[in-house]
Formats: C-alpha cells, structure tokens, sequence
C-alpha cells in the first residue's frame, strides 16, 4: 500500500521558500553578533529547580508513589532546598 502525503504538506511556493531563506540568512547573520556579545562577558549562573506533582491523582503516564511531605525528614530537606535557593545569586 502506498501512502500519498503530497496533500499534506502543501505545495512549495516561491515565496515560501524565500521566506524560509530569508530566515535561514538571518540566523546565519546573527551568529557571529551573539557569539561577540558573549565573548567578553561572565558566564551565566542558572538554578534548574524541579519537582514533581505532590497531589498526584493517578492519572500521569508514569505512576509514582510520592512519600510523605509532611514527615520532618522530608520537611528537613525542604527547608535545605529553600535555605539554597535563598543563598544563590544567579545572572
């Protein structure tokens, strides 16, 4: 059986494909500018926090049993979490 996807993905147009290469040129452009812009400057400094969802119903695609965050070893760790985020001073 043969698939036809040529109705899908619509015709190519000239001036969709000059739009897409006017992009294309931009991008290439702009490069050399954010790289300089870079160069001279301190490294950014980035906090990536994440979480999971603590009142999960069961209705995520990955079944997790979350523990109790109410207990004081939990409660500990919170509070190391906070005094963290506190003490960082990102870019």
């Amino acid at each position: 059986m043969r698939l036809d996807h040529s109705a899908s993905a619509g015709p190519t147009t000239p001036a969709r494909s000059s739009l897409f290469a006017a992009f294309l040129l931009s991008l290439i452009a702009a490069y050399p500018l954010a790289a300089q812009a870079r160069s001279d400057a301190d490294p950014a400094h980035v906090l990536v926090l994440g979480t999971y969802h603590f009142a999960n119903p069961g209705r995520d695609v990955v079944k997790t049993e979350a523990p109790d965050v109410l207990s004081a070893v939990k409660q500990a760790e919170v509070d190391a979490v906070v005094e963290g985020t506190r003490r960082f001073c990102g870019s």
